[in-house]
């Protein structure tokens, strides 16, 4: 599978998670938003986490690991859906899965510690390298997925979670991992550089 101008290489169906991998990583190719969000309709990172203390709520705990990701890592947790469940009633009630806590601003990879409502089902970790710092994803920026398989519940504090980035998935058909910088003119290069080409 041929890359684009910029090395990344595309992701085939995305929205589906490898039942084999634990994480997975991928390069946002397309970003569509149904309305315009500004910084003034949403909280802080800091403001959410106060107002997520002050109600029933568990703490989630561990590191996230990049060596070329930008210092602004945004966490958001999510319903954990398996590849094989649909909305024709499996998948779980309607208010289940949208169970949508307010993003973490992490920031730079490393230790992360963030309290999460207190939800009875399983859950996902999506983290953004978010380096244009509009807080959703947009064309070039990478995002990885924790999810162990359905095992992560929001019931109970959860810590160790290691959150890897370099756990790159390859491409379907055997080609090399999906990566690399974002476009030209677009988000800041990593430091040190663009990683090194497949």
């Amino acid at each position: 599978m041929a890359g684009g101008p910029d090395g990344a290489q595309p992701v085939a169906n995305p929205d589906e998670a490898d039942p084999g991998a634990a994480a997975g990583t991928y390069v946002v190719n397309e970003a569509q938003l149904g309305e315009d969000l500004t910084e003034i309709d949403q909280p802080s990172s800091a403001e959410a986490q106060a107002e997520i203390k002050k109600g029933d709520h568990v703490t989630f705990s561990g590191e996230i690991v990049c060596s070329d990701c930008s210092g602004a890592l945004v966490i958001t947790v999510a319903p954990f859906v398996p590849p094989s469940e649909t909305n024709n009633g499996t998948a779980g009630e309607p208010d289940e899965l949208d169970f949508r806590p307010p993003p973490f601003e992490a920031g730079k990879p490393g230790p992360f510690s963030m309290a999460v409502p207190k939800y009875n089902g399983k859950v996902v970790l999506e983290v953004l390298d978010d380096r244009d710092g509009n807080g959703r994803p947009s064309k070039g920026e990478k995002f990885t997925v924790l999810h162990k398989m359905g095992e992560i519940s929001a019931a109970k504090n959860q810590s160790g979670l290691t959150i890897d980035f370099s756990a790159l998935p390859g491409v379907p058909g055997g080609g090399a991992p999906a990566g690399g910088p974002p476009p030209a003119g677009e988000g800041a290069p990593p430091p040190g550089g663009p990683p090194p080409g497949n």
